[in-house]
C-alpha cells in the first residue's frame, strides 16, 4: 500500500470518526435543548401559578379595601344621623289626633 493510498485511508476514518462524533454532539445538543424547554416549560407554569395568586391575594386586598371603606361611610352616616336622634325624644303622634286632609279621627 502506497503513501497516497494510507493517506486516503487516514483520512476517510478521520472523516468517519469526526461524523460520529458530530452525530453524538447533535444529539447531545438535542436532549439539552430538549431539558431546558421542559425546565422553561415548568418555570413558565410556576410563574402562572405565582401570578395567579398574586391576582388572587389583589382581589382580596381590594375587596377588604371596599368593605372598610364603605363600613367607614355607613358609620360616618350613622353617626350623624342616628347618633343624634336617638339622644332626643321620639317623634310622638297624639292618639285622638284629627286627620286634616281626610277630616278622619285616627
Amino acid at each position: 500500500m502506497g503513501l497516497s493510498e494510507k493517506l486516503s485511508v487516514g483520512t476517510a476514518v478521520v472523516n468517519e470518526k469526526m461524523r460520529e462524533m458530530d452525530e453524538r454532539f447533535q444529539e447531545l445538543c438535542a436532549f439539552q435543548m430538549h431539558l431546558m424547554q421542559l425546565r422553561l416549560a415548568r418555570a413558565d407554569e410556576d410563574v402562572g401559578v405565582l401570578t395567579k395568586e398574586k391576582v388572587e391575594k389583589a382581589r382580596e386586598e381590594k375587596k377588604e379595601i371596599i368593605y372598610k371603606e364603605r363600613k367607614a361611610i355607613i358609620n360616618h352616616f350613622a353617626h350623624i344621623h342616628l347618633d343624634e336622634n336617638s339622644t332626643a325624644e321620639p317623634p310622638m303622634v297624639p292618639v285622638d289626633a284629627t286627620d286634616s286632609k281626610l277630616g278622619i279621627m285616627i
